[in-house]
């Protein structure tokens, strides 16, 4: 084999296939204006005893072949050593998935078939792409498009359609929830909900969405909240772009997608370069094992890439540019956990996206308004709840008492003001005990209103953990 990874920190594939003496040629003039090196491209370490490389172990840096699909084409010095250094990293891309390949030989290799089934799923626009779906690094996605087998990606149509639009974007919106998702955690220290809460915040702000034009509660802790999907229904789904806010993330998240739209290019012309020059990845396999001038024509395709706007790639109408980013930056902030993502995800290109968006800001505003007024519920509530049916009449208190099946059923607050209520009551015919030990269990009538004893409200130590719990 001649794929190694370096004995120092890891990094691999490093080929070492065209000779066996490292030391015979590293360090001299390749004869292009450029030196040879047989040490290791990402920390330098250099054994001229093979023995000293270990076997690459399959495993690509996450980072390394983003980097090296990710920066495009650059800036040509007078078109010469640019060129070269073009052609350098095209070769090191070619060499990668080489490696790659026959790590992972045949269709019955595990790896070799999950690789193929990824690929399978962006021609399909099957494009469950998270954590959750075992898709531990975007880079996987790139591997698989460019090195799966040619059953999958070996002909044009299936080439155009895992590159088309929808495929696109649900790779660079996956790109921005994990960059997102890394963000925050960092902001928050590692704390999940913080994080959480920090992306939250950052949306509200984005989105220029005020407290103000969050719904309210209710005005009184007696009176009950509506249902949600009523509060829903009629919340505000207005939103203006803060500029300072928002602006930064626009351009954050044009960075990543523009990144990831440039590397999906590249391998797009990559499968078109082996599909139009027939025999596939076998036929490519061969000729890197004999001479440089039998792939040339892919190198050649590979630095002539002509890198599409990410606009033009994920089909985004240049008009809607910056809503879209703002909308694609929002939707990742929102969704970082690989759980809260999935297919149904709506689409960043669709302005009622960024709508919705800005009504669920406000109903988290409102849900924290909810929490708050509950709150205050378990310090007054039982207290409230007490003097209204202190001086109710019979048949709102019954009303009261009735609101569930049993008095049981009633919330903590609810019941032992209501019960308070009957107590204090008693003197005056004792109907409220009455109308509410008609809906008490046994064990409650025993306990606090015993026969031929008398009617009270003291209540006992509560009951341990591992029996039942009874009002």
């Amino acid at each position: 084999g001649r794929a190694y990874q370096c004995g120092s920190c890891g990094f691999g594939p490093v080929d070492h296939g065209g000779c066996r003496d490292l030391f015979a040629h590293h360090g001299e003039n390749d004869g292009n204006g450029g030196v040879a090196s047989n040490a290791c491209p990402s920390c330098g370490w250099f054994s001229d005893y093979l023995g000293d490389w270990d076997e690459w172990d399959g495993t690509i840096p996450p980072a390394m072949l983003h980097e090296r699909l990710g920066k495009g084409r650059g800036k040509c010095d007078n078109g010469g050593n640019g060129q070269k250094l073009l052609e350098a990293k095209a070769g090191m891309v070619l060499r990668i998935l080489y490696s790659f390949r026959k790590t992972f030989g045949g269709c019955a290799n595990p790896v070799r078939a999950w690789y193929n089934d990824l690929a399978q799923r962006l021609v399909d626009w099957d494009l469950r792409l998270t954590t959750q779906d075992d898709v531990d690094g975007l880079v996987q996605v790139l591997i698989a498009a460019a090195a799966c087998d040619d059953e999958v990606l070996g002909d044009v149509k299936a080439i155009e359609a895992a590159f088309a639009p929808p495929a696109l974007l649900a790779i660079v919106n996956e790109a921005c929830a994990r960059a997102a998702r890394k963000k925050f955690r960092m902001a928050a220290g590692g704390d999940n909900g913080k994080a959480d809460g920090l992306a939250a915040e950052r949306v509200t702000d984005m989105l220029g969405i005020t407290r103000d034009s969050a719904p309210n509660t209710t005005g009184s802790l007696l009176e009950p909240e509506p249902s949600r999907e009523n509060v829903e229904r009629h919340c505000c789904r207005d939103y203006s772009i803060d500029p300072n806010a928002g602006q930064p993330e626009a351009e954050w998240a044009e960075k990543v997608v523009a990144r990831w739209c440039t590397a999906l290019d590249f391998v797009k012309a990559l499968r078109m370069s082996i599909a139009r020059r027939g025999g596939g990845w076998e036929r490519l396999e061969q000729d890197m094992e004999t001479s440089l001038s039998d792939y040339a024509d892919v190198v050649g395709s590979l630095t002539g890439v002509t890198v599409r706007p990410y606009a033009e790639a994920c089909d985004i109408d240049k008009a809607t540019t910056d809503r879209t980013l703002v909308t694609m930056a929002a939707q990742a902030f929102l969704n970082g956990r690989g759980a809260d993502r999935g297919m149904d995800l709506p689409d960043v290109r669709d302005e009622e996206t960024l709508c919705d968006i800005a009504r669920d800001m406000r109903m988290r505003i409102y849900s924290d308004r909810v929490r708050e007024k509950m709150a205050q519920w378990k310090c007054e509530g039982e207290r409230m709840v007490f003097l209204k049916a202190r001086v109710s009449d019979i048949g709102t208190y019954e009303g009261m008492v009735n609101a569930q099946r049993h008095a049981h059923g009633l919330s903590k607050e609810d019941f032992w003001g209501l019960w308070e209520a009957a107590v204090c009551d008693e003197s005056a015919g004792g109907e409220k005990v009455r109308a509410f030990l008609e809906t008490a269990n046994e064990t409650f009538r025993y306990k606090y209103a015993p026969e031929g004893g008398k009617v009270h409200s003291v209540r006992g130590r509560k009951k341990s953990k591992k029996h039942s719990k009874r009002k």
